[in-house]
C-alpha cells in the first residue's frame, strides 16, 4: 500500500467518523430533518454536507455548538463547520 493510498483511506475513514459524530450531536439536541450529501464527485473540498432542521433559532445555535464539542471530544477537526442563517434566525 502506497503512502498515498493510505493517506485516502485515513482521509475516507476521518470523514466517516466525521459524519456520524456529527449526526449524532445533531440528534442529542433533537435537530431533525437531517439530510446528508456526498459531494465527493462534485468537490475536493470535502467528502459530506450536512443539513439540518431546528425549531428555533436557539435551538440552532444549540445544535451547532454541540457539533463543535462532540468533534473536539473526539479529536476531530471542525474550523469549517458553518451555520447558516438570516440575521434574524429565520431562513
Amino acid at each position: 500500500m502506497t503512502q498515498e493510498t493510505k493517506n485516502i483511506t485515513s482521509n475516507n475513514a476521518d470523514a466517516e467518523a466525521m459524519k456520524l459524530a456529527v449526526i449524532d450531536a445533531i440528534e442529542d439536541i433533537k435537530g431533525f430533518d437531517i439530510t446528508v450529501m456526498d459531494v465527493r464527485k462534485l468537490t475536493s473540498m470535502t467528502n459530506y454536507m450536512i443539513v439540518a432542521s431546528a425549531n428555533s433559532s436557539r435551538q440552532a445555535k444549540a445544535v451547532a455548538d454541540n457539533v463543535r464539542e462532540k468533534l473536539k471530544e473526539k479529536g476531530l477537526p471542525f474550523a469549517v463547520l458553518k451555520v447558516k442563517k438570516k440575521v434574524n434566525g429565520y431562513w
